[in-house]
């Protein structure tokens, strides 16, 4: 048997019509799969440590919120986040830069949350024809608190902000810009849209006043949590905000009626 040209193997009586050609063209999609098999497997091991990262990162974040809210950001070590979060310690420096930039990122976190919820409540409202005062109080009281009903998360989040309030760990302008001045912008504009004769300076007060009455029973809350509280000291949080709603209500109708 003779070998013929382009791949196809003669005897002496002609093709026998067994071909090479065809093995190669086999021998391609096997490579082929082999190739593909293998590429596979590589997008498979780089989403792996690409989802890895994410979830290091994300219980970073979390375990620094735990340290920080039960310790303060100056006796909680980077030591004490990595070793809650399961991390090699350079995690944090890989991860955020630092200690600093990891405290600034679990506030970023955390405001942007309390934010989003506040702000789109109101704006919730703001869709309707005209929201009524108490529609306008009840909803942003109850966006305002609803961290007291989140359980764990939702108890760090609220020690973190007051330890930070005491603390001032954070430059005043992150909260202010995170948070306090694009809710204030809101609950204002539907202040006013609720209660059209009620002038600027007196809505500003009447925010004020209704922010310090949720702030106070946050703080209230978080006291008791880690006291042994009797039954008459434990509030109710719903019962607390209809109180406040009624109580706020009052006192901005009587602003806007400009009654002494």
């Amino acid at each position: 048997m003779l070998p013929g040209k382009c791949g196809v193997e003669k005897s002496g009586a002609g093709a026998s019509g067994r071909s090479v050609n065809g093995h190669c063209i086999f021998s391609n999609i096997r490579l082929k799969s082999v190739f593909e098999s293998v590429l596979e497997s590589d997008l498979m091991a780089v989403n792996e440590a690409q989802s890895a990262e994410l979830n290091a990162r994300e219980r970073l974040l979390e375990a620094a919120a735990e340290c920080f809210a039960e310790r303060g950001f100056r006796d909680t070590s980077v030591r004490d986040i990595t070793t809650a979060a399961g991390c090699n310690v350079a995690a944090v420096n890989y991860h955020f830069g630092g200690k600093d930039s990891l405290y600034a990122a679990v506030f970023d976190e955390r405001l942007a949350e309390l934010r989003a919820r506040r702000v789109e409540v109101l704006d919730s409202l703001m869709q309707r024809d005209t929201p009524s005062l108490e529609e306008v109080l009840r909803g942003f009281a109850d966006a305002f608190l609803q961290p007291l009903t989140e359980g764990r998360r939702g108890q760090v989040t609220v020690k973190l902000i007051m330890r930070d309030m005491v603390e001032g760990q954070l430059p005043r302008s992150v909260i202010l810009d995170g948070m306090i001045r694009p809710t204030r912008r809101a609950l204002l504009t539907a202040l006013t849209a609720a209660c059209p004769t009620l002038n600027p300076a007196a809505a500003l007060h009447c925010v004020h006043s209704l922010v310090a009455q949720l702030l106070h029973i946050m703080r209230v809350q978080e006291i008791f949590s880690d006291a042994d509280a009797s039954g008459d000291e434990q509030l109710d949080v719903g019962d607390a905000v209809e109180h406040i709603v009624r109580f706020t209500a009052a006192g901005v109708r009587a602003y806007a009626e400009d009654r002494p």
